[in-house]
Formats: C-alpha cells, structure tokens, sequence
C-alpha cells in the first residue's frame, strides 16, 4: 500500500494528491478485504501443509507422513509464514531439478571465470621476485623499496576485495533463481555458494598463483621436478595471506567500530529516497543488517586458510589467533545483526560451516602427505613415505568422521522453532492440483496476503495542523482507514523527524 510522502521543502497546496491517494488506497483496501473472504477463489497449488499439535521428533515425522504418502511427493520442512517463498511452493521436482542445474553451471562458470584476475593479484604478492627474474619488469627495480613492500603487500588484498566485492549479489540472485521454498534456504545456499568461490579463488588461485610465480626464473627441464621446486618455494605465498588477514582485520574493525555503511545510509541516501516516515523506518530497521549467507563463509574460509598454511608456514597459526581473538572480542562488544525481525533462528548455517571446514582438514591433510613425499635425502631417495600413508590413513578416518555427522542416527539439521512440515505433492498428472490446509488451528502457515490486516497510513505530524486535520477528515470521510501521525514529525525545516515505530508494527 502506497503511503503519503511528504518531502522536506514541499508546499501545504497537496490537496488533490491526498484526495487521490486515500481514494486508491480505500479501493485497494476493499479488493484485498473481498480476496481475504474468498480464499477458495485463488488457484490451486499441488501441495499441502501439516502441522503436528504435539512436539515429535524428526525421524517420527517423517515416518509418520512417508508412509501414507506416495513415493513421488518430496518432503519439504520450514519454520514461520514469513520464512516461505510462497511462489515457489508449488514448483514441481522436474522444474527444481531444471533450475538447479543452471544455478550450479552458472555459479561454477562465476567461479571460473574470476581465476585470471584473482591470479594476477596472486602474482603481484611476489613482484619483488618477478621484477628480478622478467626482462621488462626489470626497470620496477629502481623504485623505493617501500613502494616495492606496498605493491606486493597492501594492494592484492586491496585488489582482491574490490574484485570480489559484487559476488555476493551475483551469487544470491542465482540462489534465488533454483527455486527453493524457504529464505533460509536460499541463504543456506548462498552460504555453500560463497564459500566455495572464496576457497576456489581466494586460497587456491591465489596459492598456485604465488607459488608458480616464484619459480618462473628457475623452471627445471624435467616436468618431475617441479612438484619438488613448487613444494619448497610454497612457504613464499604465505605472504600474501599474512597481508591478507591483517587487512581485513583491520578493515573489519574499522567499519563495524565507525559504522561507514550505517553513516552513509542515514546521512546522504536516507534524505534522497527516504519521502515516508515508514521508508525512514524501514532504513533504520535494516541499518547495519548481514546475511547469513555472505557474513559466515568469509570466517571460515579463514579458518581453512589458516589450518593448510598451519603445515606450510606455521607462522600463520599466530596472525590466526590475532584475527579470531579480535574477532571475538570485537563482536562480544558489538554483537553482529544477521537476522530480520520476521524470521526466526535456525539450525542451518552452524552444520553447514562445520562442514565447510572439513574441507580445510582435507586440503591441510593432503598437503601433508605430499610434502612428506617430496621429502628426499642426500641421494634423491624418498625417506618419509611411510608418514605419507599415515596421513593418507587419517584422511579416510577423517572422510569417514565427515560422513558421520550426517547420517548418524539418521538425523538432520532442523531449525530450533520447528512449527510446520510442508509437503509438497509431484503426482505428475495433468488433472487438478490439490491444496490441503487443516482446520484444527488458525494456521500459521499461510501467505500473510490473506491473513494480514490493512496497513495503517503513517504521516508526520506538522506545526500547521495539517496532518492533524487530515486524520480527522479521513477518519470520518473513510472509516475503512487506517491512518495515524504518531512517531513521526516535521521540523520546521520540513525534515522529517522520527519518534518512535510504525503504529501498525508488531514483533512477527
């Protein structure tokens, strides 16, 4: 519902507008009361919603709707109304299947695609040595050496951020794009989504990237020999992530403590855009809000880093405990908003890091194992292969560990507010779709287009009274509407001023 804006500067002659506006809204308002009445008039979806009026554990509910359910009907799980994505309830297995697929093509070329210009920021991490060894780098060498420390130390993370500062929009238009059912689901995914590119391109690109760089002056003529060279010049790409972990310390601390975003927002966009106390409102609730998806992976792609350079150059075990502790004590103070009001707390990122960080483990393990096989004595000759199968050994154990964590009990992670089970019927018939929605509670679970009261108008309050005589006009002219100047005020420079919160707001 379009409310009435009211810009700072603007003349009292706005009659005609608020004549229009209260005439549209009341038509609205009428439309959306007759569809509310009428809900069998709206079209049929093929899936049903079932809610348990007795806490039940997981493995009992899903035996409990599997066995009278045929094979084809997928078991879907979710938490509030506000958590659902109403359009996409009744997509079929088939269309999800589709639009999984692109996304994961499409998100797997974004990956790919970033591997050039992440590896020249790679590569700039060791321009000191390339300006030695290339012909027309050479002439870098007369530069000051401070100049020389900051090409190679502050500017590829500087470069690397900027690079991949728009991924995570990318990224979560595409998890919007599978067709999942549930938001918390989509940010699930974009959490798996930005991990994956950041271990791809931060850890790995970067890695070969650097490592490669410091063996192009002495490239052996026998192929063998490079995995030995590439080994022993490896501990040099740690530099770049001694940088890179200190800036976005510092970075990170520096925002969070000055608010950048947060100034930005209220002092030059909210005065722009910002027409209606509820869009002033509205800023303000959102003010310094993250995501789950983008806020989780950056952490614990730090920790993996961490934990594989912990065998390679262990120096980094102490720039990771500088970073966490920080961290820790940064947001023990200034705790950080990653939840809107209308969704609850679930149980789906924490596993999902856990298992993310698995993959750090493996890497750190495998890099082991080669190292000790890479390991030669004075007369060429292997001498640590048998430390090389212990640690291929403790990598089964390690995937079998991994493989436990889901499948132990037959357990899956769920949010700590379960309140529904949704169960979306793939008949695959041509014939009419069913909807099923139960009568023994006022259901929690429907869109809030058919539940939610009209919107109540929130408009300043003035010096001149005009509000004031507005609300007592509308209230009497149209008492279908909502309509109050509570919380909310113009100077007299005609800025709007905020007191409090919408008069229709409520904790969801």
């Amino acid at each position: 519902m379009d409310e009435i804006s009211m810009s700072a500067g603007s003349t009292i002659n706005t009659t005609s507008s608020i004549f229009m506006a209260t005439f549209s809204t009341v038509h609205r308002d009428k439309e959306i009361e007759r569809s509310q009445e009428h809900p069998d008039e709206f079209p049929e979806v093929n899936s049903a919603l079932v809610r348990f009026n007795k806490d039940l554990s997981t493995p009992s509910i899903t035996l409990a709707i599997k066995a009278q359910t045929p094979p084809s009907w997928t078991l879907k799980r979710g938490t509030t109304a506000a958590d659902i994505i109403w359009s996409n309830v009744s997509i079929s297995w088939w269309q999800q299947l589709i639009q999984t697929a692109l996304v994961y093509s499409l998100v797997a070329a974004f990956t790919l695609g970033f591997a050039l210009p992440v590896a020249i920021t790679g590569s700039l991490s060791q321009i000191g040595y390339l300006a030695y060894v290339v012909p027309w780098l050479r002439r870098l060498e007369s530069l000051p050496s401070w100049v020389i420390a900051t090409i190679q130390g502050v500017l590829p993370p500087a470069m690397l951020s900027l690079i991949t500062a728009m991924v995570p929009s990318m990224l979560r238009l595409l998890a919007n794009m599978q067709g999942l059912h549930s938001r918390q689901g989509v940010e699930n995914c974009v959490q798996i989504y930005y991990f994956a590119f950041l271990f791809v391109q931060v850890f790995l690109t970067v890695s070969l990237s650097a490592g490669i760089a410091t063996i192009i002056g002495q490239l052996p003529d026998t192929v063998e020999a490079i995995p030995t060279l590439l080994a022993q010049n490896l501990p040099k790409a740690s530099n770049y992530f001694f940088s890179y972990i200190m800036i976005h310390a510092f970075t990170t601390f520096a925002f969070t403590l000055v608010q950048v975003t947060g100034l930005i927002s209220m002092s030059v966009l909210s005065p722009l855009f910002d027409k209606s106390p509820r869009q002033k409102w509205m800023r303000r609730q959102s003010l310094g809000l993250q995501k789950w998806g983008t806020f989780v992976p950056v952490f614990t792609n730090m920790a993996c880093i961490g934990l594989i350079y912990s065998v390679i150059a262990p120096l980094i075990l102490v720039f990771s405990m500088i970073y966490f502790g920080a961290l820790w004590v940064l947001y023990r103070f200034y705790p950080p908003k990653l939840s809107d009001l209308e969704l609850g707390a679930t149980g789906l990122f924490y596993p999902t890091a856990i298992r993310q960080l698995m993959t750090g483990i493996y890497f750190m393990e495998l890099c082991l194992a080669g190292l000790f096989f890479l390991v030669r004595d004075a007369d060429g000759n292997a001498t640590c292969t048998a430390q090389a199968i212990i640690m291929i050994v403790t990598m089964a154990f390690t995937a079998l560990f991994n493989f436990s964590l889901d499948h132990r009990s037959g357990l899956h992670w769920l949010s700590s507010r379960p309140i529904f089970k949704q169960l979306t019927a793939q008949t695959g018939s041509k014939g009419k779709d069913m909807c099923v929605a139960t009568k023994i509670f006022q259901d929690p679970c429907q869109d809030e287009t058919i539940t939610s009261d009209p919107p109540v108008l929130w408009i300043p309050r003035d010096e001149l009274g005009v509000a004031e005589d507005e609300i007592a006009h509308t209230r009497e002219t149209y008492n279908s509407i909502g309509i109050s100047c509570d919380g909310a005020s113009l100077n007299a420079q005609g800025k709007l001023i905020l007191g409090g919160q919408p008069p229709d707001w409520r904790l969801k």
